[in-house]
């Protein structure tokens, strides 16, 4: 009740404007992170509009993430994801696209002033920019920052029809023609260099990688992520030990060839940990499969519960979040949390993510 009810009131004191000023806005989204800005950013700076939200569920949706909806948004679609994950042939691939498509197009019903997208690359995605802007041809379009994607690259690499620019020229072509997107297709360098998206929100502005350092930047408030964590996550508080040590631990997948390594250096972490008597947590990544052997038999968080969860209702800030290139690390540090980086360790000639990481302040070893 607390939480609810200073969302309540921060939204009750910002409605200054006049009714003809009230904008709408739609959010489209992916992950729980992506639903902390959202939130933070609907509840702040758009509090005074009518915001409305389209999830692709790629993460399990609980009690707090639907209260979260209808505390936050006036309207809410939810569409199929990754979670929990398919194997679909391209024949259903299609299909499940074109339902989506047709689904989106009845959602967009009203005329929107603002929209913001996570995964420009994707289909539906665009699908939805054509949408929006053929009900107001002056919407303003932006990128919603994903985490790490924003400031480098981590680790993703392209497959399939994405493999080589003829791969990506077929596919253009075959999905404009398929999905009717034409102008709005595009496949920039990264999430959120789709050319239709003229502003980019972003919690390190000054931090962006290159292939968007031509966006207009806006900074989502310290205020606007607070707020953010705590209508979503706000609660019973969770106890961890004093001077303990929290492994955020990215998508086992994304190490290849290191896999190994990082195994080693992640047991040296835990033994010198035991060492100095301190506990040992660790979170995998939501969509987790595999398991590192060097975390047998420490404290395990639930996979599928945010860490942004964990560190909200955390009962100290005594405690340090150690990983390599994980999201975690720049919301543990944002959060007020000492975080470490072992990214050296594993690629130390990643001149990106170390000069990223010593701008924020997250140390590397």
């Amino acid at each position: 009740m607390v939480f609810e009810q200073k969302v309540k009131t921060l939204v009750q004191s910002t409605k200054m404007l006049k009714e003809s000023d009230i904008m709408n806005n739609l959010f489209v989204i992916h992950t729980q992170y992506n639903l902390i800005l959202s939130a933070g950013l609907c509840t702040t700076k758009f509090a005074e509009d009518v915001n409305d939200l389209i999830v692709f569920q790629d993460f399990q949706i609980s009690d707090k993430h639907r209260a979260c909806f209808n505390k936050v948004f006036h309207r809410v679609k939810i569409f199929e994801g990754d979670f929990p994950k398919k194997r679909l042939t391209v024949k259903q691939k299609l299909k499940k696209i074109a339902f989506d498509n047709a689904e989106i197009e009845k959602f967009v019903c009203t005329a929107y002033d603002k929209l913001f997208v996570v995964d420009d690359v994707c289909i539906q995605e665009m699908y939805t920019m054509k949408c929006v802007k053929q009900k107001n041809p002056n919407v303003w379009m932006s990128w919603l920052e994903d985490g790490a994607n924003a400031y480098f690259s981590n680790g993703d690499f392209a497959g399939g029809m994405d493999k080589t620019p003829f791969r990506r020229t077929i596919r253009k072509y075959l999905f404009s023609a398929r999905f009717g997107l034409w102008g709005y297709y595009d496949l920039g360098d990264c999430m959120g260099a789709h050319k239709l998206l003229r502003s980019a929100y972003l919690l390190f502005p000054e931090q962006v990688r290159d292939a968007l350092s031509q966006k207009e930047k806006v900074e989502i408030s310290q205020k606007a992520f607070e707020m953010g964590m705590e209508v979503l996550f706000g609660g019973a508080p969770y106890t961890f030990e004093e001077n303990s040590i929290l492994i955020a631990m990215d998508k086992l997948e994304v190490y290849g060839s290191y896999f190994q390594s990082v195994n080693a250096l992640i047991s040296h972490e835990v033994e010198m940990a035991h060492k100095k008597g301190a506990k040992v947590y660790f979170k995998y990544h939501p969509k987790e499969t595999q398991e590192l052997p060097a975390l047998t038999g420490e404290i395990e968080l639930n996979r599928t519960v945010a860490l942004e969860s964990y560190l909200t209702n955390a009962t100290t800030k005594n405690m340090t979040i150690i990983g390599i290139k994980s999201t975690s690390l720049q919301t543990a540090k944002k959060m007020g949390f000492e975080a470490v980086s072992l990214i050296k360790s594993v690629e130390p000639n990643n001149n990106a993510i170390i000069k990223f990481y010593h701008d924020i302040e997250i140390a590397c070893k």
